[in-house]
């Protein structure tokens, strides 16, 4: 990378591509900026141009992140890439398809709306008793299978989308000094597909951004190894509506670093 006015090499943008062509695997690019060229759009404006290259020319581009490196994720997302649940070496994998592919082919994560609220509520029905060990129990209190939209008019639903439709969806809420996962829930469809570690990878996500240093979440017993799985551990047992649960969190790596 070279700043345009002055030439002067700023950083490096650099792709892997498999001796085979985009048949044989992903291209896999990657960035660095030099510590006092960070925060000034060169990465975003480097990762783009190179990422919408290889699209074009019919490549899959992945690429490896941190989950600490938010300034790194911030190239990415402005590059097209979302992240998947797939983890390497502890960092995670970021995915963007050809141009020519469908964009249906992908899982999105976005913020819910209003206009939502019908599929949100057929997944969450359809997710709560899709599980035998709760079905009996919550057709007994069919009050709890109605999804109230006060999380998603706050701003605090985030909406899995493939296909042009909703595959799941998870709220949260802020407490100050952690994140609680408040609901999580997948199309019966499309569950054990990642989608639901993706969403709980989003909330991290957004608990990092916000400077918020654990996750926590009441799981359900049938959950509990989802969650721990995906780095959370019990702290104790408390009771609920349906009987006892198993109380998790989940310690972040503190925010660092720039791109």
């Amino acid at each position: 990378m070279r700043v345009r006015e002055t030439g002067m090499a700023v950083g490096t943008v650099q792709v892997t591509l498999p001796a085979g062509g985009s048949a044989a695997g992903p291209a896999e690019v990657a960035w660095v900026v030099g510590l006092q060229a960070q925060g000034r759009g060169y990465a975003k404006e480097a990762a783009s141009g190179l990422v919408a290259l290889l699209r074009k020319a019919g490549w899959t581009v992945i690429a490896h992140i941190h989950p600490a490196h938010l300034a790194s994720q911030r190239v990415a997302r402005a590059a097209g890439l979302s992240p998947t649940a797939e983890v390497h070496d502890g960092e995670v994998r970021w995915v963007i398809r050809p141009a020519a592919q469908a964009e249906q082919a992908m899982v999105v994560i976005r913020a819910a709306v209003p206009g939502d609220m019908s599929a949100l509520q057929d997944v969450f029905r359809r997710s709560s008793l899709s599980n035998d060990g709760d079905r009996a129990n919550l057709l007994t209190h069919p009050e709890v299978l109605e999804f109230s939209d006060l999380a998603v008019r706050e701003g605090r639903t985030r909406a899995a989308v493939a296909d042009n439709r909703i595959v799941g969806f998870a709220t949260w809420l802020g407490t100050g000094n952690f994140l609680e996962i408040e609901d999580l829930f997948v199309d019966p469809e499309r569950m054990r597909q990642g989608i639901g570690r993706a969403l709980v990878l989003d909330l991290i996500a957004i608990a990092r951004g916000q400077g918020i240093r654990r996750v926590e979440v009441t799981a359900n017993q049938h959950a509990l190894a989802f969650y721990e799985k995906t780095g959370f551990v019990v702290d104790h047992e408390v009771t609920t509506m349906f009987g006892p649960a198993p109380r998790m969190h989940r310690d972040l790596i503190p925010a660092g670093g720039g791109a």
